[in-house]
């Protein structure tokens, strides 16, 4: 069997190591009461529900009769960044799993 190897077939060396770093100014919020206490993400969260109410996103509707109902979810931070690398604005996502939708009786 002809193998790359017994070809003398070898992979491309790899002559340059090319990499993006960005200019982040502070530390991306790990947790939701780190973020919380930070005027700027605060103030992002606010946005970001306020967007999701003003687009109609969901509707409450009553759960049935003897049920607990869990849908989890979390905040995602981020950062929007200018063209330089600057800080832009503060950004958050709340991100509900939908797949995690369950009744229980």
């Amino acid at each position: 069997m002809q193998t790359r190897g017994k070809s003398r077939i070898n992979q491309p060396q790899q002559i340059f190591k090319l990499s993006a770093v960005t200019a982040d100014t502070s530390q991306l919020a790990k947790t939701y009461r780190g973020a919380f206490s930070d005027p700027n993400r605060k103030l992002a969260m606010e946005e970001e529900y306020g967007a999701l109410i003003a687009n109609q996103t969901w509707d409450l509707v009553p759960p049935p009769p003897h049920a607990n109902i869990i849908v989890l979810g979390k905040w995602l931070y981020c950062h929007k960044l200018n063209a330089n690398g600057s800080l832009a604005r503060y950004k958050a996502h709340w991100v509900v799993r939908g797949f995690s939708q369950q009744t229980r009786p």
